[in-house]
Formats: structure tokens, C-alpha cells, sequence
């Protein structure tokens, strides 16, 4: 079952089993064609492309995450909360690939930290 809500969300798809929580997936196309980017030296491929938004990754751990642990609301906060700073580092004109890695580090807190 795939769903569609929003930036990161499009490319998710859960699988629900008999037993056991749910499976979540992502295609990984995107994230391979943006290390070719890279590799290649041109992130933005002669200003045709945006530079990479790595939130759709996070966005599928943090489903993961809330699904194996329900009920845990310090997590959901701490998740959300390191959400609103992907969403406050790629809102409007992206960061390319490195930068916006810097800018994440310097605002999301590790876990316990």
C-alpha cells in the first residue's frame, strides 16, 4: 500500500503484515542518481536540478521509528521536532548536498544528547 501526504511521504510505501509491524520501503533511485551528482562534481547538473532533499529519507525512518515504538511520546517529540529542522534547513532554496548536512548536524540534538 503506498500513500501520498506531502514532501518525503510520496516515495513511502508500508506493507502491512499478518503479524508484526508494518514494513516500510522507499525507492532508492533517488539517492543513488544524487551520488552520481556528486561523484560527477556538478550537483545541479548545470542548474537543471535542484540540489538533493534528503528529508524524504528521514521522513521514512521516523514512520519506522513511531510504528516500532507506540506510545512513545518522548520520541514522537524528539522526531517531529528534528523534522521541523529539515524543514527549516530545505525550505525554499535548497542547500546543496554537503551545506545542508552541516546546517542539520548544527541544529538536530542527537537522541540522549
Amino acid at each position: 500500500m503506498g500513500y501520498t501526504t506531502g514532501n518525503g511521504r510520496d516515495m513511502t510505501s508500508v506493507m502491512y503484515r499478518m503479524e508484526g509491524p508494518p514494513i516500510h520501503e522507499q525507492t532508492l533511485g533517488s539517492a543513488d542518481a544524487m551520488l552520481l551528482r556528486l561523484l560527477d562534481g556538478d550537483e545541479s547538473m548545470g542548474g537543471t536540478k535542484q540540489p538533493y532533499d534528503p528529508r524524504i529519507h528521514f521522513v521514512l525512518i521516523r514512520d519506522a521509528y513511531l510504528d516500532a515504538n507506540p506510545g512513545n511520546e518522548d520520541l514522537r517529540k524528539w522526531l517531529d521536532d528534528a523534522l521541523d529542522q529539515f524543514d527549516a534547513v530545505y525550505l525554499g532554496t535548497r542547500p546543496g548536498f554537503l551545506e545542508g548536512y552541516a546546517a542539520l548536524k548544527e541544529k538536530i540534538t542527537p537522541w540522549g544528547g
